[in-house]
C-alpha cells in the first residue's frame, strides 16, 4: 500500500466542459478537459510504506526469524552472554578464592563499563565509522575483547594468596568496556528490527534476542561451576582447567562472534545526512516528553523495589547440596526462563504489560518467601527446596523483565535507538545500585537481640518493599498503542527536562565514583550485571 499526496489545484474545481457551436469544438474541448485532469491527477512521489496498515513503526517488514541478518544478532548475544558471564564468575571461583581478592573489586573491574552506556549510546548514534553506525562498534568491540583475553590467557595466572597483577584487571576491566560497546549498538539494532514488526507480533524479535541471552547464560555457568573447581585453585575437585584455559575459550568466543558481525549482522540502513545539531534536537525532545520521564521513574522505582532487601542477614543452610546439584539445578532453572521467554515471544506479545508485571513480580515473591520461611524456622531438606525455589523464580523474574522493557522499542525514534535504550537501561540499573546501597545501610539498624526475629525484621521490610513498588504501576502504558498516543499528542515540558537530565548527571555521577571505590580500595556499591 502506498501512501500518495496530489497537489492541489484549482482545476480541481472546473465543472463539466463548456458546450461550443460545433460538434468538433465540443470534441476538443473535452480532451483538453479530461487532458488536463488526468495530467494533475498523477500522484507526486512518496515513500511507499507497504507495512503502513499493519501498525508497523519503520518500513522495510519483519525479519524472518531463519534469516542470516537474525542468526547474526542471536550468536552477538549469546557471545555477549558467555564472555560476560565468563568474566563474572572468575570472580568468586579464582579471583576471591584462589586470590584472596575483594569480590566488590574485582565487580567493579567487570561492570564499571555499565556506567559508561549513556556514552557508548551516543556515540554509536552520532558518529559511524566506515559508513556504519553500529556493526563497527560491534566489531571493534569484539576485537578489544578478544586482544583483552588473549593477554589474560598467555600471561602466567599468578600463584595462590598473592595479589592479582594489575595487568589481569585492567585487561578485565577492558574486556568488560568493549562488551558494553557491542551490547550498546546490538541492542540499537535489535530495536531497528523490532520497530519494522507489525503492531500483532511486534516485540518478537526483543523477546528472542532475551531468550538467547537466557540460554547463553548456562554455558558460563555450567562451565565455571564445574570445571572451574580445580583443587590447585581452591576447588573441591581433583580436575579441572586453569584460569589461562577459561581465557583461551573466551578469546575463541570473542573470534567467532567477530567472524559472525562480519559475515552475518547487517547495518539498518539510516539516512545518510544524519547531522549533530539535528540529533541533539532530537535527544532533546526525549526528557520533555512525560511518557519518557514517567517510563524512567518506573524503571527506576521498579528495580530498586524488588531488589531491595539484606539478604546477608539470613541463615545459611546446614543441609546445602553440593556443588555439582547447585550448578545442574541453577542451569536447569535459566533453561526454564528461556523457554518461558520463547512462549512470551510466540503467545503473549498482546498482554497487558501492567498486569503481566504485577503477575510475576508476586509469583516471584511468594516463592522467594515460602522457600526462605523453611530456611529461618530450620526445616528439615529446607536446602533442596530453597535450591528448587530458586531456580523456578527464575522464570517469572524473566517475565517480569521482559514485559518492564517492552516499551523501550516503542519510545525509540529513527536515529537514537542507542540513546533511548542506554537511557531507560541506566534508570533500571541505578535503581538496582540505589536498593543495594539503602540495604546496606539499613542492616545495621535491625536489632540483633534473637537471632530468628533479627532475620525477620530485616526480611519482612524487603518483602513488603517489593509488593510496594508495583503501586508505580500506572506509570507506565499497558500495551503499544497506549505509547504511541502518548508520544505523538501527550504532554511535554521543557522543566520536566531539564529536571530529568539533572537528576541522570547527579546520579550518574555519585553512582560512578560509588562503583570505582572499590578499585582504589574502599567501599562502594559493587556495580551488577544489567537484568535488561
Amino acid at each position: 500500500m502506498s501512501i500518495s499526496f496530489s497537489r492541489a489545484s484549482s482545476l480541481w474545481r472546473d465543472t463539466a466542459p463548456k458546450l461550443s457551436s460545433t460538434a468538433s469544438d465540443i470534441i476538443l474541448e473535452d480532451e483538453r478537459y479530461y487532458a488536463r485532469r488526468v495530467h494533475f491527477a498523477v500522484p507526486e512521489p512518496t515513500i511507499a510504506r507497504a507495512d503502513a496498515d499493519d501498525g508497523a513503526l519503520l518500513p522495510g517488514g519483519p525479519i524472518a526469524l531463519t534469516t542470516r541478518p537474525f542468526l547474526g544478532l542471536v550468536l552477538q548475544t549469546i557471545g555477549l552472554s558467555i564472555v560476560l558471564g565468563g568474566l563474572e564468575r572468575l570472580g568468586p571461583t579464582v579471583y576471591t578464592r584462589h586470590l584472596g581478592l575483594e569480590l566488590g573489586t574485582y565487580s567493579s573491574c567487570v561492570h564499571l563499563g555499565w556506567s559508561c552506556r549513556i556514552f557508548f549510546g551516543i556515540v554509536s548514534d552520532c558518529f559511524p565509522l566506515g559508513r556504519t553506525r553500529r556493526k563497527a562498534y560491534m566489531l571493534l568491540g569484539w576485537t578489544v575483547s578478544g586482544v583483552a583475553c588473549l593477554t589474560m590467557a598467555i600471561v602466567p595466572f599468578p600463584a595462590p594468596s598473592t595479589s592479582p597483577p594489575p595487568l589481569f584487571l585492567g585487561m578485565t576491566l577492558l574486556a568488560g568496556l568493549a562488551c558494553v560497546l557491542v551490547t550498546v549498538a546490538l541492542d540499537a539494532v535489535m530495536v531497528h528490527y523490532a520497530q519494522r514488526e507489525p503492531v500483532e507480533v511486534r516485540g518478537r524479535t526483543q523477546a528472542m534476542l532475551f531468550c538467547s541471552r537466557m540460554a547463553g547464560d548456562v554455558v558460563p555457568s555450567l562451565f565455571c561451576g564445574l570445571a572451574l573447581q580445580d583443587q590447585a585453585i581452591g576447588g573441591a575437585y581433583s580436575f579441572g582447567v586453569s584460569p589461562n584455559v577459561t581465557y583461551a575459550l573466551l578469546t575463541w568466543i570473542s573470534g567467532v562472534c567477530l567472524v559472525a558481525a562480519v559475515c552475518l549482522v547487517v547495518e539498518p540502513a539510516y539516512p545518510a545526512a544524519v547531522t549533530l545539531p539535528g540529533y541533539v534536537r532530537s535527544a532533546w525532545r526525549l526528557p520533555q516528553r512525560h511518557v519518557m520521564t514517567h517510563l524512567c521513574v518506573f524503571r527506576l522505582a521498579i528495580d530498586a523495589s524488588f531488589y531491595f532487601g539484606a539478604a546477608s542477614s539470613l541463615p545459611r543452610v546446614t543441609d546445602m547440596p553440593s556443588l555439582a546439584v547447585t550448578t545442574v539445578v541453577t542451569s536447569c532453572g535459566v533453561l526454564f526462563a528461556a523457554g518461558a521467554l520463547w512462549f512470551w515471544a510466540t503467545h503473549c506479545l498482546r498482554c497487558n504489560w501492567r498486569a503481566a508485571v504485577a503477575l510475576h513480580t508476586l509469583v516471584a515473591v511468594a516463592l522467594d518467601v515460602s522457600t526462605t520461611l523453611l530456611v529461618v524456622y530450620d526445616v528439615a531438606g529446607a536446602g533442596y527446596v530453597r535450591l528448587v525455589g530458586d531456580a523456578l523464580t527464575h522464570v517469572p523474574c524473566a517475565l517480569r523483565a521482559i514485559a518492564i522493557a517492552a516499551s523501550a522499542v516503542e519510545l525509540a525514534d529513527f536515529g537514537n535507538e542507542a540513546l533511548v535504550m542506554s537511557v531507560l537501561t541506566t534508570w533500571a540499573d541505578m535503581g538496582v545500585d540505589a536498593a543495594t546501597l539503602v540495604s546496606r545501610l539499613l542492616i545495621h539498624e535491625a536489632s540483633a537481640s534473637a537471632r530468628r526475629f533479627y532475620m525477620l525484621s530485616a526480611y519482612l521490610p524487603a518483602v513488603a518493599v517489593r509488593i510496594a513498588g508495583l503501586a508505580t504501576l500506572g506509570l507506565v502504558p499497558s500495551q503499544k498503542h497506549d505509547v504511541q498516543v502518548l508520544k505523538q499528542h501527550g504532554r511535554s515540558s521543557r522543566t520536566a527536562g531539564v529536571l530529568h537530565v539533572l537528576l541522570l548527571v547527579l546520579l550518574g555521577t555519585m553512582f560512578f565514583v560509588l562503583h570505582g571505590m572499590p578499585l582504589f580500595g574502599a567501599t562502594g556499591v559493587p556495580p551488577v550485571r544489567p537484568a535488561a
